[in-house]
């Protein structure tokens, strides 16, 4: 999706790609992807994304290496976010990084989703976003390593927004291990 974006917009044609809505059809092994780079990235991400309850597996988003500064599967989300299972990968940022998104604005809506075993590592680093100014709720975030020296949680690492409904620790065996100076 962003891949798409970057080149229509690179070559001058405007595309409202990121506003569109999108559901998965399958399970996505990404272990063998290199170079991810989060969905709405610069623009935010509008539309709705429908996860079926498919599960992607092993993403390594790695944002400290580019220069963007926020890794998430989504980067800046004003849309809605559903139904979604992740599971064993990493995201790396600089300034926020969260398994589904590194930022929820205050429109953005995450509901119904499940994060497990994932290491999340930021400024702002969160089991589900970095930072929360829309909402979250009925999702699960068990079960990962949630670091950075600003804020982190379970959930969000910084919350100015809405969250209800969450289940978050270890449901398997292990609680979620966060370092941090305050968490969500």
């Amino acid at each position: 999706i962003q891949s798409y974006y970057d080149s229509e917009t690179k070559a001058g044609r405007q595309t409202d790609i990121l506003k569109y809505n999108f559901a998965l059809k399958d399970n996505i092994d990404a272990t063998a992807l290199t170079d991810y780079k989060e969905i709405g990235g610069g623009e935010a991400y509008s539309g709705t994304f429908d996860g079926r309850d498919f599960r992607i597996i092993g993403l390594n988003a790695d944002a400290t290496k580019a220069d963007e500064a926020s890794s998430g599967i989504f980067g800046k989300l004003a849309g809605t976010v559903k139904d979604l299972r992740v599971y064993a990968s990493k995201f790396f940022g600089g300034d926020n990084a969260g398994v589904i998104a590194a930022e929820v604005a205050g429109n953005g809506k995450i509901t119904g989703v499940t994060t497990f075993g994932n290491r999340v590592e930021a400024e702002h680093a969160g089991g589900i976003a970095g930072t929360n100014a829309g909402r979250i709720e009925s999702s699960t975030a068990s079960d990962s390593v949630i670091t950075n020296g600003g804020t982190a949680g379970g959930v969000a690492g910084t919350n100015t927004g809405t969250i209800e409904g969450i289940a978050a620790g270890g449901d398997g065996g292990e609680d979620t291990f966060v370092t941090t100076n305050s968490a969500v």
